[in-house]
């Protein structure tokens, strides 16, 4: 078990954790129990949307970078398909070699420097026709600076690299992504938007084999 003290207010980093499950969490109950007995934290978990999707979203803050906290879990990271963990401080580190999120940070314009980034996660139903379109629309909006890193059953994640505030970026969800697509956006300041306004209530504090109500239909 890792015991790690949390930054000051003045210098915390705050790390983002996403992770591909082979089920929905409720049916994850073994893997999620795995790695809250060896990880023993904390932590704020994503609980808007996540429930019928087969991926999970943490965010918390630490110490070290985003490769540290990574590194200290290698082994309870190993057993979940893919992962993909970011800081605030642009540093990442991920289950491949092959990451789109490095891709995307490595091939940002110096523009866009010093990192700024919103986050925009969706869930939809992957056999709507339409929804790829309204996606592409959405992202074609900033011209580049928006791109997928993370991907799972029924859910995407995109960042954007702006100094745009939340609420901005929540209107052009609203002007471009319609019908049954849910989306919450991070903005670079931590602070979560959705189609109903601030949503600070998606996210709950816990840890991974106490939040969600676990079902043993595939609990093998």
């Amino acid at each position: 078990m890792w015991f790690e003290e949390r930054y000051h207010q003045h210098a915390r980093r705050k790390v983002y954790l996403f992770i591909k499950t082979r089920f929905c969490p409720q049916y994850e109950q073994k893997a999620l129990a795995a790695f809250a007995e060896s990880d023993g934290y904390k932590w704020n978990i994503f609980m808007s949307g996540t429930r019928s999707a087969k991926g999970l979203i943490l965010r918390d803050d630490f110490l070290t970078y985003a490769p540290q906290v990574a590194e200290a879990r290698k082994d309870t990271l190993s057993l979940f398909p893919s992962w993909v963990m970011f800081d605030d401080c642009g540093q990442h580190a991920s289950s491949s070699a092959f990451c789109p999120l490095h891709s995307f940070l490595s091939n940002l314009p110096d523009e866009f420097r010093p990192l700024r980034v919103n986050q925009v996660y969706l869930f939809w139903d992957e056999e709507s026709p339409w929804a790829e379109g309204q996606i592409q629309e959405f992202v074609e909006r900033y011209h580049g600076a928006a791109k997928p890193v993370f991907h799972f059953d029924g859910g995407r994640v995109f960042f954007i690299a702006t100094r745009e505030p939340g609420k901005i970026t929540k209107a052009r969800c609203e002007s471009h992504l319609r019908g049954p697509i849910s989306w919450y956006i991070v903005d670079h300041n931590h602070e979560t938007f959705s189609k109903d306004g601030a949503s600070e209530q998606a996210w709950q504090d816990g840890y991974l084999d106490e939040v969600f109500e676990f079902s043993t239909a595939l609990n093998f």
